[in-house]
């Protein structure tokens, strides 16, 4: 099985997987320990839970594709500029990501927040974007619900979602992919996004003009209601 990363959103309908594996991921974690003294009883050490993971790796956006250093196959590739983009907007957003990492020893599977990002470009490899994430595990609040009456102590877990409200847009005279992407996300470059969520529409509605296709979301019309994922 090929060593994959990927970044998803809103309950995996939104999928990123990264161009090149990074040549190292590190995970940590330390646990929380509490040492008390007592009089007369001595030193007391207790043992608790562990605190988030956090996960982080140095890799690059390569400017091209390549079989020999993309292990996320053509289809699909992302270009630096759209890959910079997708990590600045998963920021921002206020659901977490979910981290999967397949295909190695550390095999990875966790909702997570993005607590640093840091790119750069270098000299000798023009149109490549290098960039240096450190991401923090996001766990569920577990809230202790208290019953005078009953005197029963209940402990609910608040399940992780990510899941996205869908938003509506209707189509004006002028508008493209890259501009409503540009209204909804700060970056034309994710227009793919809205195509992808509204493929059959777009296409439908080309057919209905008389294209054959829509040139991957080229012909847009009007008084379509697109959902912005």
């Amino acid at each position: 099985m090929a060593y994959k990363v990927w970044l998803n959103y809103d309950n995996d309908k939104q999928k990123y997987i990264f161009p090149v594996t990074p040549e190292k991921i590190t995970c940590s974690v330390n646990g929380i320990n509490t040492s008390i003294s007592i009089d007369k009883l001595g030193e007391i050490f207790h043992k608790g839970r562990r605190e988030a993971i956090t996960v982080s790796w140095s890799s690059f956006f390569p400017a091209r594709y390549s079989d020999q250093y993309c292990s996320c196959g053509k289809k699909n590739f992302h270009s630096p500029k759209g890959s910079h983009s997708w990590l600045l907007w998963m920021m921002h957003v206020s659901n977490p990501a979910h981290l999967v990492v397949t295909g190695g020893p550390l095999n990875l599977n966790m909702f997570v927040v993005i607590k640093s990002y840091k790119a750069y470009e270098q000299g000798g490899d023009v149109g490549s974007i290098n960039y240096t994430i450190e991401m923090k595990e996001y766990r569920s609040v577990s809230v202790t619900k208290i019953t005078r009456k009953q005197k029963v102590t209940k402990t609910v877990k608040k399940r992780v979602n990510n899941t996205v409200n869908k938003r509506i847009y209707i189509v004006k005279k002028g508008d493209t992919l890259r501009k409503i992407a540009k209204k909804y996300y700060g970056h034309k470059h994710l227009w793919k996004r809205i195509y992808k969520a509204n493929h059959d529409l777009i296409h439908k509605t080309a057919k209905k003009h008389g294209h054959r296709h829509s040139h991957y979301g080229k012909y847009i019309y009007p008084g379509c209601k697109f959902v912005i994922p």
